[in-house]
């Protein structure tokens, strides 16, 4: 259940180390809409950033443009938001 903050993010985390695909880009639109639900700009731009990924990787680059303009919208009345600190790929490189 996506209840909290933590438990958005430990989906996220989750969803970084399925393989690349349908399902792992449905989630990453189901978590940035999860991400949504609460009042956390980092949360959410972690989420919009993985979303962007998933759909780089996926073939839907396309959609990638949609996402990025939610980050600017973003980073423009949040100047503060950032993923800092909030990584879902380990620090030794990415996953996909």
């Amino acid at each position: 259940m996506l209840d909290t903050p933590q438990a958005v993010l430990d989906a996220l985390r989750e969803n970084d180390g399925r393989p690349h695909g349908l399902h792992r880009t449905v989630t990453a639109e189901e978590l940035a809409e999860a991400a949504e639900a609460f009042d956390d700009p980092a949360l959410l731009v972690t989420a919009l950033l993985e979303l962007m990924a998933a759909y780089e990787f996926t073939g839907e680059h396309r959609k990638s443009p949609v996402v990025f303009a939610r980050l600017l919208k973003l980073r423009e009345t949040t100047p503060d938001a950032s993923a800092s600190g909030r990584t879902t790929r380990s620090t030794g490189g990415s996953s996909g």
